[in-house]
């Protein structure tokens, strides 16, 4: 004879605030313990600008550190999946692949399905493009809070689509939830952005009152240069904060799944 035994209570959701405070202090670690490939992001940095030489602006200077970092997610998704479910885990050129392969179909589907805001922003002055373009951009958010966490489970192996499907799954109950935690590794990196090229350019300022030479182009170059480096490790920083409160949200998520009734055998009296 079969019957169920008690199934396993699945684990309550932590609260954002907690979990994301713990993800940005818990990344500080990351990054210290990562100081070799952030040396390396660093150094290529430095080499590359300087290389330009005086042509060097600040825009220029912050494009230079687009290729490493785009390596170096792959590195933080690693390190966090490290600590937060496996610390023997190794990010393989499969793991890449797949990674690589699920975000690219995720931020094309979303493209597509904005292709009216992007022609609102192309327009500009049109609003009734940017009237047309209002559900575009709310399916947009919709996809992207339901595929969360799809680049983490990609990265532990699973296939494209077996990623889209299992984020979209885990999400289904904690819609709300899941687009805070995605909102603030957008709008978090976004605001240390801005508030540091706010500092810069204050203390830019403020050094030019004092010595008008340093205005030169010779000395901007070489502030971009500096400005690029301080930059690229506060990015990689954000990056990594990001990429572990996905994952410390993708373990909560799996843990808060009703478990399913184990079928145990009972002898007969």
């Amino acid at each position: 004879m079969m019957t169920s035994a008690p199934s396993q209570v699945a684990a309550a959701l932590p609260p954002i605030g907690p979990l994301l405070g713990s993800a940005f202090d818990r990344a500080v670690f990351l990054i210290v313990r990562s100081w070799r490939v952030v040396g390396l992001i660093v150094a290529y940095v430095l080499i590359v600008g300087s290389y330009q030489g005086s042509s060097l602006t600040i825009d220029a200077g912050v494009s230079i550190s687009k290729l490493p970092l785009f390596v170096w997610a792959f590195f933080g998704m690693a390190n966090s999946l490290r600590l937060v479910f496996d610390p023997a885990f190794r990010m393989d050129a499969g793991r890449v692949a797949s990674m690589f392969g699920t975000s690219l179909v995720a931020a094309l589907t979303i493209v597509i399905a904005n292709l009216v805001a992007v022609f609102a922003v192309v327009e500009r002055n049109n609003p009734i493009l940017w009237l047309a373009a209002i559900p575009g951009i709310v399916a947009g958010i919709w996809l992207w809070t339901r595929w969360c966490c799809a680049a983490a489970i990609a990265a532990r192996g699973s296939s494209v689509s077996d990623s889209l499907q299992a984020s979209w799954r885990l999400t289904a109950t904690s819609v709300w939830p899941s687009l805070a935690i995605t909102l603030a590794g957008i709008v978090l990196p976004v605001a240390a952005g801005g508030l540091y090229g706010l500092v810069w350019g204050a203390a830019l300022t403020a050094v030019s009152r004092l010595d008008p030479a340093l205005a030169r182009l010779d000395y901007a170059s070489a502030g971009a240069v500096a400005f690029a480096s301080i930059n690229v490790v506060i990015s990689a920083y954000m990056t990594q904060a990001t990429q572990l409160s996905l994952c410390m949200w993708l373990k909560a998520l799996e843990a808060a799944q009703p478990a399913e009734p184990v079928q145990a055998a009972v002898a007969p009296a």
